[in-house]
Formats: C-alpha cells, sequence, structure tokens
C-alpha cells in the first residue's frame, strides 16, 4: 500500500504514454548458430549443418522432427515459432524468422 504523496516511477511519459523499449534485433550470425546447436541435437542430425541446409531433403526430417524442432527453437529464442511451421523450411529460414522477430531473446 502507498502513502499519499508518494511518486512512483513507472514507465509512463510526462505526457501520459506508455513507453516501451525500442525493438532489439538478434544477430544474424549469432542466431545461425543456436539454430545449428539446437538442429544438432536432433536424434538423426549429422555432426555438421551447413548454412543452408534444408530440413527435409537435406536432413530428411519428416513432419514431427520438424514439429519437434520448432517446439525446440520456441524454447530456445522465447517466442512462438509459426503454428504450422510451413516456414521454417531449412536453417537460413529459420536464422532469418528469429533474427527479424522482436521479441526474441
Amino acid at each position: 500500500m502507498l502513502a499519499r504523496g508518494v511518486i512512483v516511477a513507472s514507465r509512463f511519459s510526462s505526457r501520459g504514454m506508455a513507453t516501451l523499449p525500442k525493438a532489439c534485433f538478434l544477430a544474424e550470425d549469432v542466431v545461425r548458430d543456436r539454430v545449428k546447436a539446437v538442429v544438432s541435437t536432433m536424434r538423426s542430425a549429422p555432426e555438421n549443418i551447413a548454412d543452408d541446409a534444408h530440413f527435409v531433403s537435406d536432413l530428411k526430417f519428416d513432419s514431427l522432427h520438424r514439429k519437434e524442432l520448432a517446439g525446440m527453437l520456441e524454447k530456445e529464442f522465447c517466442v512462438h515459432a509459426p503454428k504450422d511451421a510451413k516456414e521454417l523450411l531449412s536453417v537460413g529460414d529459420a536464422t532469418k524468422f528469429f533474427s527479424t522477430h522482436p521479441k526474441a531473446r
């Protein structure tokens, strides 16, 4: 409970509008390394994963593997991946998605 007359610091500017932090995007090379690290934990993934590796044709992931990968990437970057994971077809696609997502950490 606050006493009367106490000034509380808040996220509101002098105009009463909320001030939100500017979008901070992750560096693409850092995201690529993190995506490749997550992909390498999958059972059927090879040791060396190319930057342009396609999940289906190169890594032989089926739809279940892709859904599992999407869940693992969501946990890694703290954001929701596309629901059907059709946008995440390769390491490059995942890198692009998460490096341009404003809430990815």
